[in-house]
């Protein structure tokens, strides 16, 4: 767990994790120079099985790769400080282990805001690469694989290519058809949050270190695993495409951003066919807002976007 003034939610989020009946855990938490109460909260709590690693504001992906180099354990879960874990996920995970021993495991999760049970919506997740979710909370990691990657640098997008480097490496994947985990819903989730043109370069460097590993001679990818990897790219830059058109002022750092983000998926477009949806009219609409962009005709990408939220 990364934390980084966390003081309102962490005591209930730990609490969800130390209440699980398993208890052979370490829980390892990074505190990301926090500067409110964070510290004293987690210390309060006076259980073995917690770790606390304090550091200087880093952010999260540099807190992430923290935390693994500090892991001893043969599997590795994460965990926002502001969610939850269900009540019997760890004897859930350690039963499917014992079976399988797989190397990745994903299971599903719900959406909530001021209590579980409130306000979800349907559970998410799937054993593919572009429909198993992005986020790292909902899947478990053997340690062998997780040695073998990390988290791009100094990036706000950390996520969104780890657990498809994890997948690839996998020898045994499996699915568990049941809610784990419990995501929060709330104004001050990074999710929510504007972000300024060039921060959505990272998504850039984030598929960048998926193709590295995509173009290694040590994988042995399928025609489905590509396919599933070119959909995940496209449909990943295009929401920061779309994220960009709504949040921010067109000016000439704008637009150098977004001609940035068209040229990339130019030139991945020979590896992997531009494919940003399964649905043939979202996927022809896809490409000429991405085309426009191109054709730096930024202005009318813009009334494309917002006409009737086609895009929506």
């Amino acid at each position: 767990m990364t934390a980084y003034n966390a003081e309102k939610y962490i005591i209930e989020c730990v609490h969800s994790i130390l209440k699980n009946d398993y208890t052979n855990f370490e829980l390892i938490i990074i505190n990301d120079g926090s500067s409110d109460s964070t510290e004293e909260l987690i210390n309060s709590l006076n259980d073995k099985r917690i770790r606390l690693i304090n550091t200087e504001h880093i952010g999260n992906a540099n807190a992430k790769n923290t935390g693994i180099t500090y892991a001893t354990g043969d599997y590795i879960l994460f965990i926002d400080s502001d969610d939850l874990f269900a009540s019997n996920i760890l004897t859930i995970l350690t039963n499917e282990i014992e079976q399988s021993h797989a190397d990745l495991f994903i299971f599903q999760w719900a959406l909530f805001q001021s209590r579980v049970g409130e306000s979800e919506v349907s559970p998410q997740g799937n054993i593919s690469i572009d429909g198993m979710g992005t986020a790292v909370w909902n899947k478990l990691y053997s340690h062998a694989i997780i040695k073998q990657i990390s988290f791009p640098k100094d990036t706000i997008f950390e996520d969104v290519a780890f657990s498809a480097q994890a997948f690839l490496r996998a020898d045994q994947v499996v699915f568990i058809p049941r809610v784990l985990y419990y995501y929060r819903q709330h104004k001050a989730s990074l999710t929510k949050m504007g972000h300024e043109p060039e921060e959505h370069l990272d998504i850039i460097t984030d598929f960048s270190c998926l193709i590295k590993d995509v173009n290694s001679l040590n994988f042995t990818i399928s025609s489905a695993e590509l396919s599933q990897i070119g959909i995940l790219i496209h449909k990943l830059v295009l929401d920061h495409i779309k994220s960009i058109l709504r949040e921010n002022e067109m000016n000439k750092n704008t637009f150098t951003v977004l001609n940035d983000l068209s040229c990339f998926l130019k030139q991945i477009s020979f590896q992997f066919k531009p494919v940003y949806s399964k649905n043939r009219i979202e996927n022809l609409k896809a490409k000429y807002l991405v085309l426009l962009i191109r054709l730096h005709l930024y202005r009318l990408a813009t009334l494309m976007f917002n006409w009737k939220n086609i895009m929506k």
